[in-house]
């Protein structure tokens, strides 16, 4: 993704955080224009996802947890899949 320093990988677990709760998810697929993530979710409970809602998730590795913000971009057809920029 342009103008993101972070290296992520497909598979990689990520944590997006909303409201004091947090979510988790993995990325599925990475493009330079985006980047796919499985639904979110915590427990049972699932991430709200909408067109334009910007959320903010965290991307750990062994040294540090990188915090990023990302825009949704929209779900997938037929998959549980977020698209975010």
């Amino acid at each position: 993704m342009n103008g993101l320093n972070v290296n992520l990988k497909i598979g990689q677990k990520i944590d997006v955080i909303q409201d004091g709760i947090t979510f988790v998810s993995k990325i599925q697929d990475i493009n330079e224009n985006f980047l796919l993530i499985d639904v979110p979710v915590a427990g049972n409970r699932y991430f709200i996802a909408h067109h334009g809602r910007v959320i903010e998730f965290y991307v750990p590795n062994e040294k540090d947890v990188t915090k990023c913000r990302a825009i949704i971009l929209g779900k997938k057809e037929k998959t549980t899949s977020i698209c975010l920029f």
